[in-house]
């Protein structure tokens, strides 16, 4: 039988690194998209090659033009995983971001943004 790997747990997982919480603003109508990252810059360099469906559909344009028509601005940081999850959904709600934003309503259950290198380690086994 093969091993059960929790990637969902409750307890608040230190990466030994910083998780930055992020407000990635659409200039033009104001739009926010509400998000978590180890890496700023190659997050907004990620969003600016596919961002959230909505916002592809506001902003036309990718790549260097993409990062002129929004702005990004860090929200918060901490080192626990639950602890980003909690603050992501409270900036979530606080700027209103599925509502009258770019945020999914359809969460995942697990949004760990870990547990893909928690499998990857696990099958190299």
């Amino acid at each position: 039988m093969d091993e059960v790997i929790d990637l969902c747990s409750e307890e608040d997982v230190d990466n030994g690194g910083t998780i930055y919480l992020y407000k990635l603003t659409v200039n033009k109508n104001g739009k926010v998209y509400i998000g978590q990252t180890v890496d700023m810059t190659k997050r907004l360099n990620g969003h600016a090659s596919k961002p959230p469906k909505k916002m592809a559909i506001d902003v036309k344009s990718r790549g260097k033009s993409f990062k002129k028509e929004v702005t990004m601005i860090k929200l918060g940081q901490t080192v626990g995983q639950k602890e980003a999850d909690d603050m992501e959904e409270m900036f979530i709600k606080e700027y209103s971001s599925i509502k009258n934003g770019y945020n999914n309503a359809k969460r995942r259950i697990c949004k760990s943004i870990f547990a893909t290198r928690r499998l990857q380690k696990h099958y190299k086994r």
